[in-house]
Order: structure tokens, then C-alpha cells, then sequence
């Protein structure tokens, strides 16, 4: 025998023992196996244990003669009656040969952030000088390595520990459609050893028992979030079995979820003004803040909820008519819509923190008297904006950095007020308690390409004292953006965007949330809301109130309590924010040094303990987060396409240095911002026109 054949036969006892070690061949055997692993699904994966407890199987688990497991059912056999061992086998061979990998679009400096992308421009300048050549976007260097594996399938689940072993993954997704399956894999796979193992090697070990797949997708675009964003790219997915569940899943998950898995991290620019811009408009002393109502008079009160989709249009006589019998709550720029029309809001709601905000209610204030109008705002709002207005409140946003340090009550935190500023008008006409809620130009489509705001907002308006941007919106951002067709309010199918379709979700989750004695009706000639009642303009009847209107809103305003100097002062003692700041940078250089060779992507699970992708209620996490993950995803897209090892070990050292200059330029900027903060004497990182570019002077006065 030749050294080639050694070799050969090597090989094949190596593949025998990776798929058939400690193999199940008859009932008596997978009986004990069972047991042993429920067990240990009873200790680790109670979820599911309390599943196989109820389950009842329809289909068979059988041996054949070759005393190898199958599943059969009506006739159909899952493993071609050839055994899940020898199929197993087989499809790891062929798997192993063609790896398929998910990877992330390529990042340059120009498409992220400035501060990550000013890094990553120092780390491949870094790169070019010591000649390491990168491959293409769908090369890697080594497929088999992957931090996340992807399963979809599991079947018997015998080949589990080798996808594990070759793969040196560290988080394990599994989704499995057939409950069947799962359950006959207590009998087959050695789960004690695997999830006993996992657990002793801090290895994540994720189940989606579905059949749903969007909720597949969701589900593995949250693991993603939660265990390590940086990781994505390279992640290896493996199909154990053909399923349309699986398929649909997946493609859901490459085009929707895994994407949006990576935004919301933010970005150090975003957070930094954030908090900052909330010290400003909270550190007086002297403004409102939010709390929820739940006064029967003010909750019978009709709330007209005002967006400015374009079936506004057709609907300003009929709001104009009744505007002294309901509450009306304006939604960014329809104000400018309904004040043209003669209609003045009680509230206005605004969202966003841009600059170019300020902006537009500057613009609407000179033309318009905005003194009997109440500005209902997030925290993060640009200062300046509520002096345009007679009366002004401040809510908190989930998920903004700014909220951990200042929130005083729960009652201050608007309910889903995201992703847009109708969300904000439905959230805060639950928040203050209303019953009967109207929703008018709330479209979130359109009926026509063409025509997508209100004719008489100012997105229609050209004038050198609005941003650049409203000139040029109607024209091509929105129209271009519209790939999604939905049912409409009142018959015939709507247009929409993402953010539109998001906007819509999340208005359905809260109507949902929110149902119970309350009664909601869509007046908008835009999409169907899931929840809303359709209603025509025409046929909406309010009758007049015993309580006038005027007095209701002042009412409402005054039960809004001042957010005291003194309760400022403790919140940002509190927060402790320098140290923190400073404690941070160490930790994260730390978690690099802990590792000398950075071999692989390891390193990085404890910098996730730091960051806390998935939470927000840690304000210092949130402020570095963003645009360190932005940096580590790119590195990580870069060291999984360097051409040769020795290649790989220079950028790994690069990395290292970058990484560390990085993080203690973030942690000096923003104890540089804060201090000018505490001094009044803050400028922001910020152009009206490209709010992720810093600018060193931008006086807060503008």
C-alpha cells in the first residue's frame, strides 16, 4: 500500500468517525438516548423540552437494514432509504468542497461613518504599504472558518458536531419547520454532548422551531444583533433538507432582516449629539416634560392624528369644519399643510434632531403665528426649536443613548413612537390618554408615483431658506424608492417604501397594543392599517363637547411637570459620565491585548459584553457601539479576504493598533464635547445638508 493510499484510507475513517462516532443502531439504543436527552433539554432548553413533553409524532422513526435511523412519512423517507448516516456523509463531502457563505457588501471609508471610516481609510493605507493583496467580495480565504453557522434543517441532527468542529463557530443557528423531526432527533443526535459542550465552550446555541418565515428570518437577523454584528460576513450556511420554508426564509433574511440586523447600532456623531443636544434643551430647568393621562374627560375628547401623505388634500374642508370639536395633533411637516388651509394644530410633534429641522420651523414661523401651538418633542430635538412655538414638552425616544441618563419616569418614554413622526402623533395621542383616534393623510404610500405629501406642504416650496433637499424629494428620493404594492383604505392598491412599510407595522403593532377600549378609524385615501377601522372623510360625526377645546389642551399642558435643575443636576452626576468613558476605551483595548495572536474572530465575544448590541439602556455602550461594530465589520469583511496567512497575521496586527487609536479618539472627543457642554459652550458635529459630517464649528445659537 502506497503513502497515498494511507492517506486515502485515512481520510475515510476520519469521515466514517466524524458522521458515525457513537451511532444509534436499534430502538433498544435510541430509547436510552432519548431519555439522556431530554434531560438535558429540560435543564438547558426548557422552551423546547415542554414541546417534546405534549408532542405526539405523525411521522415514523425506523431502522434499516443496514441499521441505520430514517424518518418515514405516508411512504416518504426523509434520508432516500439510505440512512441519515450515509446521507449525512455524504452531504458534509460535497458541503465541505463548495462551502456556501453569506457576505456583506465590500466597506470603503466614503460609505460609513466618519470616524470609522477615517480608520478604516489609516488601517488599508497601512495595509497597501505592507502589500497585503485582498481577494474579491465572494473569495475567502478560508469558507470553513465561520464565526456564525446558519442551519437550516436539522433533521437527525447527526452531523451537528462536525459542522461545529470544522467550522470553529462560536454561535450555532438552527431552524427547523417540522416539529417531527426535532423531536425524533432526541432519539439519534447525542444533544447531551453537544449542548453540554457548547455550553462548557461558551458556544451559543440558538433553536427556531417554525414554520413561519418571516419569523424564521426575524429571528435570525435578532441572533445576528445580539450575539455579534461584526461577525456577519462569512457566515456559513447549510441546508440538511429542501424545504420552501427554508428557502422563502432565507431570501426574506438576505434581502430584509440581516440588513436591518446591522442599522440601529448608531453612530458616534449621532450619539454624541444626542446627549448633548438633550443637556441643552432639559439643563434650564424650565421645560415640561411628558407623562400619560388618564383622565376620562380629556380621553373622550376626539383626537384627529395628521400626516402628510397626499389624501390630505382632498380632506382640509372636512378637518377645517371640525377642528374646534377635536384635538388636533399635527405630524411634522403637515403643519405647514393645515396651517396654509387655515387649520391650526393644538400639537405639533417632531422626531428628529437635524439642524435642518430648525430650519423648516424657522421658515414656518415667519410666515405663520405659531404662538397657540404646543411643540411636543424629543429630547434630542436641535435647541432653538421650541422657542418658535407658545408652548412646548419634551418626550424620550427608546433606544436613544440620551434616555438611560435622563429618564425619570416611565411615564416620560413616549410607547413605539418609531421609525416616524406619524408613529410619534399616534404614540402621543395614547400616551395623553385619548379613547377615539382619527387618522387623516396618514397614507403611508401613495396612490401615484408622482404624488407623495401633501400639495400644500413645503416639499412644494423652493426657497433658498429651506434645506436643499425638500427641492428635489418629490421628485426622485421617494418616488424612486417605492417596490412595494399593499391593499388600499378604501379599494385599489398602494405604492410604499421601507420606511413607509415600517412606519405601517409599527403603527398596526400599537393599535394593537393599545386596543382595548379605545377605537381607531383610517380617514386616509393611502394604505390599509390593520386595526383602523376604514372610514370616509364624509362620514365622520363629531358632536360638539360640553368642554371647550382651548381649555382641554391647556389642561392637558399643565399637567406636564417642569423637569427641575435640581433633578437635572443629580441625573448627569449619576451618570458618571467621564469615568465611564474612560473606563470603556480601557476595557475595549483590553479585550485585544487579552489575546496576543487575534487567530480568529474570538477576541471580539468580549467586546459584545461591553457593547451590548441588543440592549439600550447603557448610555456609554451606545455612544462607542456604532461606529466601533462599523469598524469591526469592515476589518473583519478585509481579514477574511487577505490573500496569504502571512498576509492575514500583518492586517491582524494593524487592526490592533487602529483599532485602540479609534477608541481613545472617540473617548477624548466626547469628554471634549461633554466638558463644552457643562460650560455652555457646546458646538456641534453637524451640516444641515450631511448630518454624519463633522464639522468643528457649528454654534448651537444659529
Amino acid at each position: 500500500m502506497t503513502n497515498d493510499d494511507v492517506a486515502e484510507a485515512q481520510e475515510c475513517a476520519d469521515e466514517e468517525k466524524d458522521i458515525c462516532e457513537d451511532r444509534i443502531t436499534n430502538m433498544e439504543e435510541a430509547e436510552e438516548r432519548f431519555d439522556k436527552n431530554l434531560k438535558v433539554f429540560k435543564k438547558l432548553v426548557p422552551a423546547l423540552y415542554n414541546q417534546f413533553k405534549a408532542h405526539v409524532p405523525m411521522s415514523e422513526l425506523v431502522f434499516l437494514d443496514n441499521g441505520e435511523p430514517d424518518l418515514v412519512f405516508k411512504g416518504i423517507h426523509l434520508y432516500n432509504e439510505v440512512g441519515a448516516y450515509t446521507f449525512a456523509r455524504e452531504q458534509m463531502k460535497t458541503n465541505w468542497q463548495k462551502p456556501k457563505n453569506l457576505y456583506v457588501n465590500k466597506p470603503i471609508p466614503a460609505t460609513i461613518d466618519l470616524h470609522a471610516g477615517e480608520a478604516l481609510m489609516e488601517t488599508l493605507k497601512k495595509a497597501d504599504e505592507a502589500s497585503i493583496v485582498f481577494n474579491g467580495q465572494g473569495t475567502f480565504r478560508d469558507p470553513k472558518q465561520s464565526y456564525f453557522v446558519l442551519c437550516l434543517g436539522i433533521g437527525l441532527g447527526v452531523y451537528l458536531r462536525e459542522l461545529l468542529e470544522e467550522t470553529n463557530g462560536k454561535v450555532l443557528l438552527m431552524a427547523e419547520a417540522n416539529l417531527d423531526f426535532l423531536y425524533h432527533s432526541l432519539f439519534i443526535c447525542d444533544w447531551d454532548a453537544l449542548l453540554t459542550t457548547a455550553k462548557r465552550d461558551d458556544i451559543k446555541v440558538e433553536f427556531m422551531q417554525s414554520n413561519d418565515t418571516k419569523e424564521i428570518a426575524e429571528a435570525f437577523g435578532g441572533m445576528f444583533r445580539k450575539y455579534n454584528p461584526s461577525a456577519v460576513d462569512g457566515t456559513l450556511v447549510y441546508s440538511h433538507y429542501s424545504s420552501s420554508v427554508y428557502a422563502n426564509a432565507y431570501e426574506l433574511f438576505i434581502k430584509k432582516t440581516v440588513g436591518s440586523a446591522l442599522l440601529g447600532l448608531g453612530f458616534f456623531e449621532d450619539e454624541l449629539n444626542m446627549i448633548a443636544q438633550t443637556y441643552k434643551n432639559l439643563s434650564s430647568g424650565k421645560s415640561r416634560t411628558i407623562r400619560q393621562l388618564n383622565d376620562p374627560e380629556i380621553s373622550a375628547y376626539p383626537v384627529f392624528v395628521i400626516g402628510n401623505g397626499p389624501s390630505i388634500d382632498k380632506n382640509f374642508a372636512k378637518i377645517k369644519k371640525l377642528q374646534d370639536r377635536a384635538i388636533i395633533i399635527s405630524c411634522g411637516t403637515a403643519i405647514d399643510a393645515l396651517l396654509k388651509q387655515g387649520i391650526t394644530p393644538d400639537f405639533q410633534i417632531q422626531m428628529e434632531r437635524d439642524f435642518s429641522n430648525l430650519q423648516i420651523y424657522k421658515y414656518t414661523a415667519k410666515h405663520n403665528d405659531l404662538s397657540s401651538i404646543c411643540l411636543i418633542a424629543s429630547t434630542t430635538t436641535f435647541p432653538g426649536t421650541a422657542d418658535l412655538f407658545g408652548e412646548s414638552v419634551y418626550f424620550f425616544r427608546p433606544g436613544l443613548s440620551s434616555m438611560p441618563i435622563f429618564l425619570n419616569e416611565e411615564g416620560e418614554r413616549l410607547p413605539n413612537p418609531d421609525p416616524t413622526v406619524t408613529n410619534g402623533g399616534l404614540a402621543t395621542a395614547l400616551q395623553l390618554g385619548f379613547k377615539e383616534i382619527y387618522f387623516f393623510g396618514v397614507d403611508v404610500g401613495a396612490k401615484s408615483r408622482d404624488h407623495h405629501h401633501s400639495k400644500s406642504s413645503l416639499y412644494n416650496v423652493k426657497d433658498d431658506a429651506l434645506p436643499a433637499y425638500m427641492e428635489t424629494i418629490e421628485d426622485t428620493t421617494v418616488s424612486d424608492s417605492f417596490t412595494h404594492e399593499l391593499p388600499g383604505n378604501f379599494g385599489g392598491k398602494v405604492v410604499t417604501n421601507d420606511i413607509l412599510l415600517w412606519t405601517k407595522n409599527s403603527l398596526e403593532a400599537a393599535i394593537k397594543a393599545y386596543s382595548v377600549g379605545r377605537f381607531f378609524y383610517n380617514c386616509s385615501d393611502g394604505a390599509l392599517i390593520d386595526g383602523a377601522t376604514p372610514l370616509l372623510p364624509s362620514r365622520v360625526k363629531i358632536p360638539e363637547s360640553h368642554l371647550e377645546k382651548k381649555a382641554v389642551v391647556a389642561d392637558i399642558i399643565n399637567r406636564f411637570p417642569v423637569y427641575e435643575k435640581a433633578l437635572f443636576d443629580s441625573k448627569w452626576q449619576a451618570a458618571d459620565i467621564f469615568n465611564r468613558l474612560k473606563k470603556m476605551a480601557d476595557d475595549l483595548v483590553a479585550a485585544l491585548d487579552e489575546h496576543p495572536i487575534l487567530e480568529d474572530w474570538s477576541h471580539t465575544s468580549k467586546i459584545m459584553t461591553y457593547l451590548k448590541p441588543s440592549e439600550s439602556n447603557d448610555t456609554v455602550a451606545m455612544i462607542y457601539r456604532g461606529t466601533v461594530f462599523l469598524y469591526m465589520i469592515s476589518l473583519h469583511y478585509y481579514l477574511n479576504r487577505s490573500e496569504t496567512e502571512e498576509m492575514t497575521v500583518k492586517l491582524r496586527e494593524i487592526y490592533r493598533t487602529d483599532f485602540a487609536t479609534l477608541i481613545y479618539r472617540i473617548r477624548d472627543e466626547a469628554i471634549a464635547y461633554y466638558t463644552d457642554a457643562e460650560n455652555d459652550d457646546i458646538n456641534f458635529a453637524l451640516d444641515c445638508k450631511e448630518p454624519h459630517v463633522w464639522n468643528d464649528k457649528h454654534a448651537w445659537n444659529t
